[in-house]
């Protein structure tokens, strides 16, 4: 497993930006700009092993303009907020309307035109992280800044994502994670940025496994109460990014609701069951079946633009239930990487003798509750800070842990949607530990496009799964809001996972 690290381009104001390319061990490919951290690309294999990108993006033009449509990281919030104001601490705060009388992905001064800073997540392997050495290949290994490797990630922001295993290890052997690589990309977020209180520190990891999954790990921390909503808006098209329309592929969504919207697109407060309606995506169906249908809420989208009230499994019924509490359930964790229940586990090792990790998730060495949510104190040096793990009805179950003024944080995400493109047979899975999915179609993707590598986007020709707490959820003290703490920790995490078949 490799980074590659290449100029991308330049900007209108001198800004060099620099793309980095996560390799695994199948030569899956996952690319990424310090602008943004955005997601740039995405090749993986169909089910005659013939690799496209299937990420739309973009390109720096002649006159230093980024063209095209990015996979950007959008925060402090996504989506959109009635009115560009909300009350926390009872205080009203207004943001900039940039989308009629509303505000959208906390615009215009969004997180894709700013420079973030790159540190290395490393190969993980047993016992430290490695950071891969300078390439002979001419694209000059990971160096950030020319000095040979991207930096260690510095105190303050979480290094995520190891794990107990040998080099080479299958971690569960035959599951869904191994050896894997990762980079992080850090931004600090003054004090009234956007809008929003507080002096923000966030962090964004990306994390490429040799199963073909992208896992993207959501960081934040204010020093005062504030809104922590991020999410990543890449636009999804199976068949290849500029293989024109995508409204053939088809999608399914676990959700038994959804938040119905005004004319503006905001939430009317209502949660409405999906049955019998075209919102239904509970049984897999093409994209364009009903996208056209004479129902009021797509016809005042233009299709498919709405947050899906996802499924949770721990709580059915409830709206919401656990998703985004960072609670932690797994079987136990071997020596080796095993997973199963009832298990050992080594002394010495990630969990301690005892071996098994229940539903109240202490464990620490030699079976005493610790307190930090499953990792003993004396092993974390040892097992860094993450652990992964399958679960055996097809969930990931993520153990992941936050080094922030020693507090641990662990949580878990479940199968949320999956999308397919049935010529190609690639298939994507969505997991999240988040409440709410914006599935969006690109209906406001004009006609034609330029987009990366020669490529035209046109309408519809891409579409979005984007995990996040539901919008205008600052307004709306029914649903689970996204206010952070100030001194606390905002960690979630989402999985897109690419199959073929």
């Amino acid at each position: 497993m490799s980074i590659l690290r290449e100029k991308f381009g330049v900007l209108a104001d001198g800004r060099e930006v620099t793309k980095y390319t996560l390799v695994n061990a199948r030569g899956v490919k996952a690319s990424f700009l310090d602008l943004g951290a955005i997601w740039h690309s995405m090749e993986v294999p169909d089910r005659y092993g013939r690799r496209a990108d299937v990420i739309l993006g973009g390109f720096i033009d002649e006159s230093g303009a980024y063209v095209g449509i990015p996979g950007e990281i959008v925060g402090r919030n996504a989506n959109r907020i009635g009115g560009a104001r909300f009350t926390l601490d009872g205080k009203e705060y207004r943001l900039a309307a940039n989308d009629g009388e509303n505000n959208l992905h906390s615009g215009p001064d969004v997180l894709r035109n700013r420079m973030w800073e790159v540190y290395s997540g490393g190969t993980i392997i047993r016992e430290r992280l490695y950071t891969s050495p300078a390439s002979d290949d001419g694209g000059g290994g990971v160096p950030s800044g020319g000095g040979g490797k991207i930096p260690d990630i510095p105190a303050g922001i979480p290094e995520l994502f190891a794990f107990c295993g040998e080099q080479g290890d299958d971690f569960p052997p035959g599951g869904h994670f191994g050896i894997a690589e990762s980079i992080t990309f850090a931004l600090s977020s003054p004090h009234m940025d956007q809008g929003y209180p507080g002096n923000a520190q966030m962090a964004v990891t990306y994390v490429l496994t040799d199963d073909n999954s992208l896992l993207i790990h959501y960081h934040m921390v204010s020093d005062m109460d504030t809104v922590a909503n991020m999410t990543n808006h890449a636009y999804f098209n199976l068949a290849g990014h500029g293989s024109g329309v995508a409204t053939g592929q088809w999608v399914w969504i676990d959700a038994d609701s959804f938040t119905p919207t005004d004319r503006g697109s905001i939430p009317t407060g209502e949660i409405a069951a999906v049955e019998g309606t075209p919102m239904d995506f509970r049984v897999e169906k093409p994209i364009g079946g009903e996208i056209d249908a004479p129902f009021e809420q797509l016809q005042w989208a233009g299709g498919y633009d709405h947050n899906w009230v996802l499924k949770d499994p721990e709580s059915p019924g409830e709206i919401g239930g656990s998703r985004g509490k960072h609670e932690y359930t797994v079987d136990c964790v071997g020596a080796v990487g095993d997973v199963s229940a009832g298990c050992d586990v080594d002394a010495g090792d990630c969990v301690g003798s005892v071996g098994d990790v229940g539903t109240e998730g202490d464990v620490g060495a030699g079976g005493d509750e610790s307190g930090e949510m499953g990792f003993g104190a004396g092993n974390r040096g040892k097992c860094l800070r993450a652990a992964f793990m399958t679960r055996s009805h097809g969930d990931f179950a993520i153990k992941g842990t936050e080094n922030v003024d020693g507090i641990i944080v662990s949580g878990k995400v479940h199968l949320a949607a999956t999308a397919r493109d049935p010529v190609s047979g690639r298939k994507l899975e969505v997991y999240t530990d988040l409440p709410g999915m914006q599935f969006y179609t690109g209906n406001f993707i004009p006609a034609a496009v330029n987009g990366k590598d020669g490529a035209t986007y046109t309408h519809r020709g891409g579409y979005c799964f984007e995990t996040q707490y539901f919008p205008d959820a600052v307004n709306k003290p029914q649903f689970e809001g996204p206010f952070l703490k100030a001194g606390e920790i905002y960690s979630t995490s989402t999985v897109y996972r690419f199959v073929a078949g």
